[in-house]
């Protein structure tokens, strides 16, 4: 009975009270709830834009300068995922000390057509060698080399200067070998909205025949998350407007002033 008395007497302040903790119940549950969805969207946008990352062949474009420039799909794996799919790329994060968190493959070959001046030296009786050095026009590569032979003179008729030259090869010594060149690599986003990793040759002769890149920097977890997930208790002085519990049961509501322990329902 007492308690019947209390609610009928105390019916608004029950009221308002339990209004506020509904609402903050409903605002947690749509909170949770936008949380979720939003969870949901990125998952299905990393799916996409990993199967675009294992099934897109590699695309070539000249850019803006008229530049040769090769572009795929970046992958945005964990170090498992990346280990199923790109063991070549796991191997390579393996190999690296310290949170790697983008990284690349690039296959680049060379191709290009060129001549050279031979000179030919006496090394020893019967043994020569020619010598060549390659430039080709931008400097970007550079080959010097000796190829050295036995050659010898067996007389047939000494009466008729009849002879034939025997020529045996030996070994070709490469003593030098330079190639100069730079690669522009970046991440862009298509009009399809993938992100895709491009390489942009500093010399045209070369080609791009492989890109491989992935981003794995969502997979480490920043020290100032992990406090911010942990946090949810907190100690402290308060002011504010609530339900004030008075002498002989009464309750009224009204500002408040005190020190409170709380614990976070959600966060904004």
């Amino acid at each position: 009975m007492k308690i019947i008395n209390f609610i009928i007497k105390n019916y608004k302040s029950i009221f308002i009270a339990s209004f506020f903790i509904i609402l903050m119940l409903l605002l947690n549950q749509c909170n949770s709830t936008k949380n979720l969805k939003n969870k949901l969207k990125a998952e299905e946008k990393r799916t996409e834009q990993n199967i675009a990352a294992l099934n897109a062949d590699l695309e070539s474009y000249k850019n803006k300068d008229s530049i040769p420039t090769y572009s795929k799909p970046i992958a945005q794996m964990s170090k498992e995922e990346l280990e199923k799919y790109f063991p070549g790329l796991y191997e390579k994060i393996k190999a690296e000390t310290g949170e790697v968190k983008y990284i690349t493959n690039t296959e680049v070959v060379y191709r290009d057509t060129g001549s050279v001046k031979n000179t030919v030296s006496k090394l020893d009786k019967d043994y020569y060698s020619v010598k060549s050095e390659f430039y080709n026009p931008d400097s970007s590569v550079y080959l010097k080399n000796s190829s050295a032979f036995y050659a010898k003179v067996q007389f047939l008729d000494t009466s008729k200067s009849k002879f034939k030259l025997n020529i045996t090869s030996d070994v070709t010594t490469y003593e030098e070998m330079r190639f100069k060149f730079g690669l522009t690599t970046g991440i862009k986003k298509d009009e399809k909205g993938i992100y895709k990793i491009f390489v942009t040759p500093d010399n045209d002769k070369f080609t791009v025949t492989s890109l491989k890149g992935a981003d794995v920097s969502n997979y480490f977890k920043q020290p100032e998350d992990a406090l911010k997930q942990a946090k949810k208790w907190s100690i402290g002085p308060s002011i504010g407007y609530g339900i004030v519990f008075g002498k002989n049961n009464q309750i009224y509501h009204g500002p408040t002033v005190g020190f409170h322990i709380s614990y976070s329902l959600m966060r904004f």
